[in-house]
């Protein structure tokens, strides 16, 4: 079996290579960890249950200004997944955002901890976990530890728990909340009996503010090619300007307004906006707050649809995916379905008759568990919606 020894020093991997521990499933490797870390990418076998450093750590790290910060990801199943294989982990330093922000269940209390509300989340980055294509389902249970360095918004180790969402969805709370360990300075959250992978990161309570606290951010079509969004703070400390940026993809944004920010405020402040130049059917919106020391938080995205077919609804059936369509004419729409990724996995146009259509989206081997998201042009109009795989 591989051992990767790592005693002093670091692996830097760079944006476009992995490091592998392991090949497979009859060689998973052993990592037998002194110090360092790698910096990038790095790839690990799981088949079965396993417990501590040796199988189950990723020692990521993250270069800020030439310095290096710990961002470990310890990940033990206590359940193992019907079918084992590799895990991709890194970190991306990118402002979690507060989508599904706040959370409306408590954490609970835990060991000398009280319960508390998830108002904010780290705005220096968070974990990216990616099983290899084919492999990995996420039938398995695992205790997830992040531990994350240096956080400057950290001030209360009680109140920080860990988050975990979908591809660009809402932040959750997964599995089961642990008592943080560490330090404010090196914090540790950790939760047991998660399931699935995706994105992970640190959420707070209160006392771990960010500049704005966001009440809502709303969005609605209020014509052809036209949405207004409208968003409320409940409070703003040295807050500069809000940008309204718009996606088609909801992962490449540009900024479509710019509006002053109230500055310093302690009552409810409502801010709108009239987008009216929409080009496709489905856009996201993302709002992201400017600081008077000109630093950014990403504070939430959502996404607006205005369809012109009366109604969709989309389900799977093994191993078919079943569209039902209300439409007010007769026309021709055209349909593709991506994995959450991004990844085009197929494309398909149908003819629907005016009134109620149900028809399938056919594919040749079933879909593995997990969310895509099926996409429909009608016209120069599209609209997206997720599909859920158990």
């Amino acid at each position: 079996d591989s051992i990767l020894k790592m005693s002093s020093g670091h692996i830097v991997t760079g944006t476009s290579n992995i490091i592998e521990l392991g090949k497979d499933l009859s060689s998973k490797g052993t990592l037998a960890y002194t110090t360092g870390y790698v910096v990038g990418k790095m790839r690990r076998w799981f088949d079965g249950t396993n417990s501590g450093i040796a199988s189950g750590l990723f020692p990521i790290g993250q270069n800020v200004s030439n310095t290096l910060y710990n961002r470990k990801f310890l990940i033990e199943f206590t359940n193992a997944p019907s079918v084992g294989g590799s895990l991709d982990v890194n970190f991306n330093p990118v402002d979690m955002g507060l989508a599904g922000i706040p959370l409306a269940t408590l954490v609970p209390a835990v060991g000398t901890c009280s319960p508390f509300a998830v108002t904010t989340t780290e705005d220096q980055g968070y974990w990216i976990g990616t099983p290899q294509s084919g492999t990995m389902d996420a039938t398995g249970n695992y205790t997830l530890s992040l531990t994350g360095e240096g956080f400057s918004t950290i001030t209360d180790m009680c109140q920080l728990t860990l988050l975990k969402r979908v591809g660009t969805g809402n932040w959750t709370t997964p599995g089961f909340h642990l008592q943080p360990t560490g330090t404010i300075a090196v914090p540790t959250v950790s939760r047991s009996d998660i399931s699935g992978f995706s994105n992970f990161g640190f959420g707070g309570g209160p006392p771990n503010p960010l500049p704005v606290e966001l009440i809502s951010f709303t969005g609605n079509c209020v014509g052809d090619g036209i949405a207004q969004l409208n968003w409320t703070t409940a409070s703003e400390l040295n807050s500069k300007h809000f940008m309204l940026q718009r996606s088609t993809d909801g992962s490449n944004y540009s900024t479509i307004a710019v509006l002053n920010a109230a500055g310093n405020s302690n009552q409810i402040v409502n801010y709108t906006f009239t987008d009216s130049t929409l080009t496709t059917n489905s856009n996201y919106y993302r709002l992201t707050e400017i600081d008077t020391d000109n630093k950014q938080y990403i504070y939430s995205f959502i996404q607006v649809e205005c369809r012109e077919v009366d109604g969709m609804n989309i389900f799977y059936n093994e191993p078919k995916i079943v569209v039902e369509i209300n439409s007010n004419t007769n026309k021709q729409i055209s349909f593709n379905v991506f994995e959450i990724s991004g990844k085009l996995l197929h494309q398909e146009s149908k003819q629907i008759q005016r009134g109620y259509n149900r028809f399938n989206i056919s594919f040749e081997k079933k879909l593995a568990k997990g969310v895509y998201l099926i996409q429909c042009i009608d016209g120069r109009k599209i609209s997206s919606s997720k599909l859920w795989v158990h």
